[in-house]
């Protein structure tokens, strides 16, 4: 056998001044900068003209059914938001210190806290619920046989009626007993 030659990468060379230096000097403020942060310098002179973005047009208003708040908690979320407000300190303090008075807490101390992220539960558990029933109605009238007597264009095939198997169609009876 032959030994193959190695196939060698394409590597991007590195940007180049046009004397073959990786610095360039800025024509406006005359300070020397390396050519790969060439892009981002700002200088005192003038300003480079901002990029127009594309800001995307709006079809319609989107409905938000779900809001953050609503969205379930567990109980100790509920505690630390209390004890932050409570406590005078930085929030890192409070998150560690918030972490061991939970644990040295009791079940009856840590009840409030238990109850209200039970009602947050339901309350979300609720919204889920009357979207998947707005759902099935919204399936459900699309599926309607009255779809046809409202909508002029709307045809009725005869073989959606029908019911097939894939297997009956492929294996005909008079070719089962050619085999």
């Amino acid at each position: 056998m032959a030994i193959r030659p190695r196939i060698r990468k394409r590597v991007q060379a590195t940007r180049r001044a046009a004397n073959g230096s990786a610095f360039e000097k800025c024509e406006e403020c005359g300070v020397v900068i390396a050519i790969a942060l060439f892009d981002m310098h700002e200088c005192g002179g003038e300003k480079r003209k901002e990029v127009k973005r594309f800001k995307c047009i709006s079809s319609g208003k989107i409905d938000d059914f779900s809001s953050f708040e609503d969205e379930p908690r567990s109980p100790f979320v509920f505690f630390l938001e209390d004890f932050r407000g409570k406590y005078g300190g930085t929030l890192v303090e409070a998150s560690g210190m918030c972490f061991n008075v939970w644990k040295n807490m009791t079940l009856e101390e840590q009840e409030p806290f238990r109850a209200c992220a039970a009602e947050v539960d339901l309350v979300h558990s609720r919204k889920l619920n009357e979207e998947a029933k707005r759902i099935y109605k919204e399936d459900d009238e699309a599926d309607s046989k009255d779809v046809g007597k409202f909508d002029k264009f709307y045809e009725i095939y005869g073989h959606e009626e029908e019911y097939y198997d894939s297997a009956d169609e492929f294996w005909e009876e008079d070719t089962l007993l050619d085999y």
